[in-house]
């Protein structure tokens, strides 16, 4: 699949969804590029996955064909980009005109696009209310997209301009004998130009063409064939039968020529419904090349392609016209053993291939240029794809996902929300100066980078914000931006006991005991979140709660995790954790208060063992004056 369907799949969720949601869908859909280059090969299963993600991510309740029929019309559109759209236009003066010479327009667009593997489009019957075609690819259920393209060229003012275009599946099936997939598909509309005895079985058949003997007519026309009703070839001419070592005249069509495009079943009444249409014959046996010095002939690996159309002559009498092989240039010419000599001088052939060489170079070299081009152009919209993903993600880490997508639609650079039940964790290092004293700078920013890395690891399985990181201090917080009920307390909690397990685990080089402590603070309740800054803005969390987690932290103990009252009475509901009452104790700022140790979780193989002489003990390190309170009754 060439790089400008795909891009111009990826234009329309761009210009439609915004560059967020655009990269959300390439990342779901496992597309390593965001940018696709228009003359590069990609892998079909890239459409697929793109179409089946966009239905799931835009969250719009529509089926995966409903954005494949969305991006058949937006390709027709994208075609303006690069100017395809004036051939659509002058395809043909009708619209049946276009659909019957498809495969032609396909055949054109070689030069351009060598590598692409088109589909076959063969009208079986027409009448003035529309036509009945068979659409036929080497990709299953590509029939929407082909949908979505035949509509928006049907109803487009740009090009046909139909008032009334509908398209209907009649049939879809496989066709495992020539490894491809058919759609039937029913086009009503308006059939302008349509004439009944231009194409199929005509018994009462009336001659369109004067006398004209044999040799004469091959003379003109070189390669053409001469049908009966059993598609035996009746005649053929001298040219015609050098190409093969075995005689062609009398024996069957297909033991010498398949149909390449479009793709059909060679049958006579098929044939007829496929005049005035441009046909690709493929020979079968590989053709017979002239040595041009001993004038022996021997077998070439190559065949040959011929290009030409059916005409009836007869009731039961068909006619293959074609005056030359298809050629692309001189080496074509050379490939298949032939000489300017063998082309008629009548047909273009002989012009391309001789005449129109050093033009032709030319315009190859200019288009490689522009390729090049193209190519450096798309490599650095590539590169500031990148970048502005990278600067995406740095944002993101900074500032909550939807809080940015809130921000952009309003235009604003500040945000405010209020959050009723969150809860904070603190987590410090304790005795960090006496770190930071008997180690090196880089020693010390070693350690913490190591501990807080591991920090943000576990974080990421947990429904948890980090908020941020100061020095020897982190900040936890859950409930916020996504509410989640009163998981919040239980969610920190586990956090915390997988915090205190892995840091206790952890040794750290610098560090004379290889250990670093750490204690930890928790409680819930509201707080106010918001963007603060215009230089490196971050978002911060304000509030009462915010300061009482903080004392929490710094009113513990190194290894143990203190809450407040307000989070035990949450965990306790959910009956998971076991928790110790230290006691009441003064908490400088907010006077006497409830505190409790955060033991384990039920079902967890960890757990802190608290001892009861040191549930009211401090260490001489303790960075707050906490005075023990009056006892309290046992709870």
């Amino acid at each position: 699949m060439y790089g400008m369907v795909i891009q111009s799949m990826a234009a329309y969720l761009q210009q439609t969804y915004g560059d967020l949601l655009y990269q959300e869908v390439i990342e779901c859909a496992g597309i390593p590029v965001t940018v696709f280059n228009t003359h590069e090969v990609y892998p079909d299963k890239y459409v697929k996955a793109l179409v089946q993600t966009a239905a799931r991510v835009l969250e719009e309740d529509k089926e995966p064909a409903f954005y494949l029929e969305i991006f058949g019309r937006m390709f027709v559109l994208y075609c303006h980009t690069y100017g395809h759209d004036r051939i659509l236009r002058v395809s043909g003066r009708h619209f049946r005109d276009l659909i019957r010479n498809m495969n032609h327009l396909h055949h054109c667009m070689r030069y351009s696009y060598p590598r692409m593997i088109h589909p076959s489009f063969v009208v079986v019957a027409e009448d003035v209310s529309g036509m009945v075609l068979h659409y036929e690819s080497v990709r299953q259920g590509f029939a929407p997209y082909v949908t979505g393209q035949l509509k928006e060229l049907a109803t487009n003012s740009k090009f046909f301009n139909k008032p009334y275009f509908n398209v209907s599946v009649m049939e879809e099936r496989e066709l495992s004998q020539r490894g491809s997939y058919l759609s039937v598909l029913r086009l009503d509309f308006p059939n302008t130009g349509y004439a009944g005895s231009i194409s199929g079985y005509n018994r009462q058949f009336t001659p369109r063409f004067p006398c004209l003997n044999s040799q004469t007519f091959f003379n003109i026309l070189p390669y053409s064939l001469f049908l009966d009703e059993q598609l035996i070839v009746k005649m053929c001419s001298i040219r015609l039968q050098r190409l093969f070592e075995d005689k062609v005249a009398g024996r069957p069509l297909a033991e010498f020529f398949r149909p390449a495009q479009p793709t059909f079943n060679l049958t006579f009444e098929e044939i007829l419904h496929l005049q005035d249409v441009v046909i690709e014959l493929e020979s079968v046996p590989t053709i017979c090349v002239e040595n041009p010095y001993t004038k022996q002939k021997f077998l070439s690996p190559h065949r040959v392609l011929l290009k030409g159309e059916f005409k009836q002559t007869a009731t039961q009498r068909v006619l293959f016209i074609s005056s030359t092989p298809t050629l692309n240039d001189l080496s074509d010419l050379e490939r298949i053993g032939f000489y300017l000599s063998d082309l008629p001088l009548h047909s273009g052939s002989a012009d391309l291939a001789a005449c129109g060489w050093h033009s032709q170079q030319n315009t190859f070299r200019h288009f490689q240029k522009e390729a090049e081009k193209s190519k450096q152009l798309e490599d650095s919209l590539r590169k500031l794809d990148e970048w502005q993903r990278r600067g995406d993600s740095l944002l993101m880490s900074m500032i909550p996902k939807h809080i940015i997508e809130k921000m952009m639609d309003t235009g604003e650079h500040y945000f405010c929300e209020p959050y009723d039940e969150v809860t904070i964790m603190f987590v410090r290092l304790f005795d960090f100066n006496v770190v930071c004293f008997q180690n090196s700078p880089t020693e010390v920013v070693k350690v913490v980078s190591e501990c807080w890395s591991a920090l943000d690891t576990l974080t990421d399985n947990y429904d948890v914000l980090k908020v941020e990181n100061r020095g020897e201090e982190y900040m936890v917080a859950s409930g916020i931006p996504d509410k989640n009920g009163n998981q919040h307390a239980s969610e920190t909690a586990s956090l915390a006991l997988q915090i205190m397990q892995t840091v206790m685990d952890m040794d750290f080089a610098p560090l004379p005991d290889r250990k670093l402590q750490i204690r930890i603070g928790i409680n819930s309740g509201p707080v106010v979140g918001g963007v603060v800054g215009l230089h490196l803005p971050r978002f911060c969390i304000f509030g009462d709660t915010v300061n009482t987690a903080s004392r929490m932290e710094s009113s513990g103990m190194p290894f143990r995790i203190q809450c407040s009252e307000t989070t035990r009475n949450i965990l306790v509901t959910t009956g998971d954790f076991e928790m110790k009452k230290r006691g009441i104790m003064k908490i400088k700022g907010k006077g006497e208060m409830m505190v409790y140790w955060l033991v384990s979780k039920h079902g967890s193989d960890f757990g802190i063992e608290i001892e009861d002489h040191a549930l009211l003990s401090l260490t001489t390190s303790t960075s707050y004056l906490i005075e023990p309170g009056p006892p309290s009754p046992a709870s």
